[in-house]
């Protein structure tokens, strides 16, 4: 975590800042599910406003494209509908 760096298939993912502090937050609570106000909250470090929630659903869905296999069926970040998202390091 401290160089901001991630690999997946042993090559070099560029992250963004939020999009790695996302990922690190979910991966490190492996299981965990977090609510979209929770991940805001934590990354940014301030209060989650309504209307927020499209910021992180994008961050999500840009890490997705970086990070899995078939981003529109995820195997690592997974959406638990209606509560938030987790990730699953099966």
């Amino acid at each position: 975590p401290n160089t901001y760096e991630v690999f997946c298939n042993n090559q070099p993912i560029s992250l963004c800042a939020k999009e790695f502090e996302i990922l690190y937050l979910l991966m490190k609570n492996n299981k965990r599910i977090y609510t979209v106000e929770q991940i805001y909250e934590i990354v940014w470090k301030e209060n989650y406003l309504e209307g927020d929630s499209r910021t992180i659903i994008v961050y999500i869905s840009n890490i997705r494209k970086k990070i899995e296999p078939d981003p529109s069926n995820p195997k690592y970040i997974l959406t638990v509908r209606g509560v938030g998202y987790k990730f699953n390091s099966n």
